[in-house]
């Protein structure tokens, strides 16, 4: 009979607690937006320090059930064939069929959509373009092979649907929202597989409490950030233990204890040797410390 063949440390020093963490960053995300709104690089870093924030790591056509591979939220994504501006971010969402890569383009949320005319402005629509050229670059067979190869898709997800899915947040909600005419030229802009989204409509995702932000170089991961939500785990081990720079951003974690960062170094190495030896036995979807 299976049996759990890992352990939990049940007296683990203390996470924040969602609900404030919730709090803070919503307040934080509001500041930004106030004093910031002209500011790329600031909602940049903000995303990475909360990859929770960032829409498109479960799918955009309803909520998978399943975690993003590698459990993290990938920032200034490098695309072979792109010519132009990257993206910002990208998920590797999944379901049990799919692959959907989620491509995610911000824009500072000043940025107007349209000009006093009604019509799309210049950088909106320079905007689109991008995604534009991302869709054609991802839509030929050899570049998604340089993809997979790129961010080593492991072969059980190659075999699943290629299915890329390009978000572009930008713009607030007060240009249009109190304008039916302009939020109804604003749907229509939207072309399949494409999805446009205000900062407005952006907030913490509780599912995503123990997802991190890697950057990806030469088709290793490197940890950039981790969320003072991060617990470890056996749900998330196999992902995160081929990470590399995981203690050495644990030391940059925010709103956390030394503590809490001393155990994180010091069992991960436990969660990385449980992954080396492949244990097959029962894994409890709740277990974390």
């Amino acid at each position: 009979m299976l049996r759990k063949k890992y352990e939990i440390i049940k007296n683990s020093p203390e996470v924040i607690n969602w609900d404030k963490y919730e709090r803070e960053i919503n307040e934080e995300f509001a500041k930004i937006l106030l004093n910031d709104g002209d500011n790329e690089e600031s909602f940049q870093s903000f995303f990475e320090r909360n990859p929770s924030m960032v829409p498109g790591a479960l799918g955009m056509l309803g909520e998978s059930g399943h975690y993003p591979y590698p459990g993290a939220l990938i920032t200034q994504p490098q695309i072979e064939g792109i010519k132009n501006r990257i993206p910002d971010f990208l998920w590797l969402s999944t379901d049990s069929g799919t692959l959907a890569p989620i491509f995610v383009e911000i824009e500072a949320p000043n940025k107007r959509l349209f000009t006093s005319a009604g019509k799309p402005s210049a950088v909106f629509t320079e905007a689109l373009e991008q995604l534009t050229e991302w869709k054609a670059v991802m839509n030929k067979p050899t570049n998604v092979q340089m993809f997979y190869e790129k961010y080593s898709i492991p072969h059980w997800l190659r075999d699943r649907k290629f299915k890329p899915f390009y978000v572009l947040i930008y713009g607030r909600r007060n240009e249009f929202g109190n304008d039916r005419w302009l939020s109804n030229k604003r749907s229509e802009l939207m072309r399949e597989d494409e999805i446009i989204m205000s900062f407005d409509r952006l907030s913490p995702n509780p599912k995503l409490k123990y997802i991190i932000c890697a950057q990806v170089s030469g088709g290793e991961y490197y940890v950039k950030s981790i969320p003072p939500t991060y617990k470890l785990g056996p749900n998330l081990a196999d992902f995160h233990s081929i990470m590399k720079g995981f203690k050495e951003a644990v030391t940059r974690m925010e709103k956390t204890t030394d503590e809490r960062k001393a155990f994180l170094i010091e069992r991960f190495d436990y969660w990385r040797v449980f992954c080396q030896l492949k244990h097959q036995g029962i894994i409890n979807s709740g277990d974390y410390e």
